[in-house]
C-alpha cells in the first residue's frame, strides 16, 4: 500500500474485513453468502471493467443464480427432474464450448471430446435408470451399475488419458483444457446428484470462466491507462498489479467457502445421504461409500483451482502469492472463531463452534492444496499472445 492515499488504504481494509466477517456470520446465516454475490455482481462496474453490456448482465445474472444455492434446505429430495435439467444444461454448455474452440483443435481430439459429450449423456439415461428402480423397491439393475462404473471410469481415467495420447499443441491450450476438466468431471457428479448439485456444477464453472474474463479486462484496461498517463507508469501498474492480486485473493476465498456451502457439503445433512451412492454400491459399505462422497465435495474445489491457476497465467501473476496472501489474511475468519468457541451448553452447540473453528483453519490451508492441484491439471498450458499481458504492455 506504500504510496496510495491512507483514504484509499482504510477504504480497501474496510472491504476487505467486510468481506471476511460476513464470510463468519455466513456459517451461522447462509443468506449472507446469498448478500455477498450479489454485491460481488456489480464489482466489474466499480473497477472499469470495459466489457461489453452483455457480457456485464451475463455476469449479474449468473451471480444471482449462484448467489440462491446456499439458501436452499440442506436435506435434499430426490428429484429425477432436477437431475435431467441440470444434465441438459452440461451437455449444451459443453456443445457450446466445443464449438468455440473446434478451430483450435484436431480431428483425433474432436472424437475425444465427443466420446466425453457421449459418455455424459449415458450417466443422465443410467442415473435416470437406476433412480426409478430404487424408487420403485426393485432394487438396483444390475446393467445401470455395471455401465454406471463404467462410464465412471472411462471419463475420470481413460479420457484423461486419451487427451494426452493427442499430438496437437492445442491440447496445451487454456479453453480446450478447461472444457476437458469440465467434461471429466461431469458424468460423475451427475450421477452423485440428489437434486440440485448439478444446477451449482454449471452455474459454479461459468462463473469461473466469467470471473476469469473480468478480471483479465480490467487489468487490459490499467494498461490502456498507463499508455495515457504516461508520468509514473511503473509506479500504477504496481499499485494497480497489487491491488488485483488482493481482490482476486478475497474472491477466490469467498468461492472456496461457497464451493463448501454451496452443495453436498459436509455440514449438510444431505452430505452423508445414501440415496445417490447406492447408484453405484447397492449394498451398504462405508468405505467405498464415504470415498464417493468425498469426491462430490472435492469436485468444486478442483474447478476452482482450475480457474485460479488460468488466473495466474493470463495475469502473470507469480505461483502462490494467491495462495500465501489468502493464507495471511484469513487469520480474521480464524480470531472470530476462536472467541466464538463455547465451553458451556449443549453438546451440538460446543461441537459446531470447535468444527467451525477447525473449518477456518483448514479452509485457509487448503487454498495451497488447490494450487498445486492446478499445477497439475495444467500442465504444460499455455495463453495465446492475444490473450496475455505481455502483448497489451507491447502496444504501449
Amino acid at each position: 500500500f506504500q504510496g496510495l492515499p491512507f483514504w484509499k488504504v482504510l477504504v480497501i481494509l474496510l472491504q476487505v474485513i467486510f468481506i471476511f466477517e460476513g464470510i463468519v456470520y455466513g456459517f451461522f446465516h447462509r443468506w449472507i453468502f446469498t448478500a455477498i454475490f450479489n454485491l460481488l455482481a456489480f464489482y466489474p462496474f466499480v473497477y472499469g471493467s470495459r466489457q461489453n453490456l452483455k457480457d456485464k448482465v451475463s455476469w449479474i445474472v449468473t451471480s444471482f443464480c449462484l448467489s440462491i444455492f446456499t439458501l436452499f434446505d440442506a436435506v435434499k429430495i430426490e428429484s429425477l427432474t432436477q437431475i435431467n435439467l441440470a444434465g441438459l444444461l452440461i451437455v449444451i454448455s459443453a456443445v457450446w464450448g466445443l464449438m468455440k474452440i473446434k478451430a483450435k483443435i484436431n480431428n483425433f481430439t474432436l472424437s475425444i471430446f465427443i466420446a466425453q459429450l457421449t459418455l455424459t449423456v449415458l450417466m443422465i439415461l443410467v442415473t435416470n435408470k437406476a433412480v426409478s428402480s430404487l424408487q420403485n423397491r426393485d432394487g438396483l439393475p444390475r446393467d445401470a451399475q455395471v455401465l454406471g462404473w463404467s462410464i465412471f471410469a472411462c471419463s475420470l481415467v481413460a479420457m484423461p488419458l486419451c487427451h494426452t495420447k493427442t499430438k496437437s499443441a492445442a491440447i496445451n491450450d487454456y479453453q480446450v483444457r478447461m472444457l476437458i476438466v469440465y467434461l471429466t468431471f461431469a458424468p460423475t457428479f451427475i450421477i452423485l446428484t440428489i437434486s440440485f448439485e448439478s444446477f451449482f456444477y454449471f452455474f459454479f464453472s461459468i462463473y469461473i470462466l466469467q470471473w476469469i474474463e473480468i478480471e483479465t479486462n480490467i487489468k487490459f484496461a490499467q494498461i490502456a491507462e498507463q499508455r495515457v498517463e504516461k508520468d509514473q507508469p511503473k509506479k500504477v501498474e504496481d499499485d494497480s498489479n497489487y491491488l488485483q492480486i488482493l481482490r482476486i485473493s478475497v474472491i477466490g476465498f469467498v468461492l472456496l467457502q461457497v464451493a463448501f456451502f454451496g452443495t453436498g457439503n459436509v455440514a449438510s445433512i444431505s452430505s452423508f445421504s445414501m440415496d445417490s451412492v447406492y447408484r453405484l454400491i447397492p449394498i451398504f459399505d462405508p468405505f467405498p461409500m464415504g470415498a464417493l462422497l468425498m469426491l462430490k465435495l472435492i469436485i468444486p474445489y478442483v474447478l476452482l483451482s482450475t480457474g485460479l491457476g488460468i488466473m495466474n497465467l493470463k495475469l502473470h501473476i507469480h505461483d502462490y502469492t494467491i495462495s500465501s496472501l489468502i493464507i495471511s489474511i484469513s487469520d480474521i475468519l480464524s480470531l472470530n472463531f476462536f472467541y466464538l468457541l463455547r465451553t458451556e451448553g449443549s453438546w451440538l452447540d460446543i461441537g459446531v463452534t470447535i468444527s467451525n473453528y477447525c473449518l477456518a483453519i483448514l479452509s485457509s490451508l487448503f487454498i495451497i492444496i488447490l494450487e498445486v492441484i492446478s499445477h497439475l491439471l495444467l500442465r504444460n498450458v499455455y495463453i495465446e499472445k492475444k490473450d496475455t499481458i505481455a502483448q497489451m504492455k507491447k502496444k504501449q
